[in-house]
């Protein structure tokens, strides 16, 4: 049932918990727990409505629209997230845990220091975003746009990026070899930038990449992202992707067990994925020892 019967457009809620809830219908909207659970929720959030540092746990968001809300430390736990538009909102020091997001937009928003764990992103554009000081680690992009956001240090870690493209930003070289499915096509205005803002740093052409590595000092996953990101690469992509399947390159993986499964997973995830689509149409591994 729809919370919509209240004629003085004010919700008061104990627990918001197994709600129906249409902002558009209410001025304001008080809850006695900052807590949203299990509860699917649409219209337009407002200022006005007096929402303040709320969390969402198994909770659908439905076309949902955010304006300038304060959303610092909220949590988006395990939550559906679609045609949701997060517009000037504050998300410092928020998480994103074990959610899907899609068609959605993030624009003109905060996120520094926001928590992207294990969660997925279908065609979600974000526009004109502050990522100062995040690093979003384990997560997976699909189609999704990033334009004119600002960036500060190396922003993904272990994530898969299909189709992403970048137009006018700054990307950190480490987050080229450090994550799976860069292509510098899908680059359009945007510098490689070799190291954080707050060091010195010089900017590497994106065809460029590869003569400005040592190799010899990365491993060969990271070598096998670096192939698959420069264009009209296929013979050295099925050569890189050769060595992946050796042992020893494995080894130093295997120094933190969690470290070493996520990265494990996530390269299984995107290889299959590549293979699926038929991008790697055979198998080149045919000396493979692991």
């Amino acid at each position: 049932m729809t919370d919509s019967h209240n004629v003085s457009r004010s919700l008061v809620l104990d627990q918001a918990v197994g709600r129906q809830i249409n902002f558009d219908d209410f001025d304001i909207v008080t809850t006695n727990s900052p807590d949203f659970l299990n509860c699917s929720l649409t219209g337009t959030v407002k200022r006005s409505h007096g929402v303040k540092d709320p969390n969402f746990k198994y909770c659908t968001l439905d076309q949902l629209v955010l304006i300038g809300i304060d959303l610092n430390q909220t949590d988006f736990n395990d939550c559906h997230l679609r045609a949701v538009t997060f517009e000037k909102c504050n998300m410092d020091g928020a998480g994103f845990k074990v959610s899907s997001i899609e068609n959605s937009v993030f624009r003109e928003t905060n996120i520094t220091l926001t928590n992207f764990g294990d969660s997925e992103f279908f065609d979600v554009r974000f526009e004109s975003c502050d990522f100062s000081r995040m690093l979003i680690k384990g997560c997976r992009f699909y189609r999704c746009q990033f334009v004119y956001c600002k960036t500060t240090n190396k922003l993904f870690e272990s994530c898969i990026l299909v189709d992403c493209t970048f137009e006018g930003m700054e990307l950190q070289i480490q987050s080229i070899w450090d994550n799976f499915g860069f292509r510098s096509q899908h680059l359009t205005g945007t510098r490689l930038r070799t190291a954080r803002t707050s060091e010195a740093f010089a900017y590497v052409l994106p065809d460029d990449l590869a003569t400005y590595v040592d190799t010899k000092l990365l491993t060969a996953l990271q070598l096998f992202s670096i192939e698959y990101f420069l264009p009209d690469n296929e013979s050295r992509v099925y050569a890189a992707l050769d060595q992946v399947f050796h042992l020893e390159s494995w080894i130093e993986y295997t120094r933190s067990s969690r470290s070493f499964a996520l990265v494990l997973n996530t390269c299984a995830e995107f290889l299959l994925y590549l293979f699926k689509h038929e991008e790697l149409p055979y198998t080149p591994f045919s000396n493979a020892t692991l």
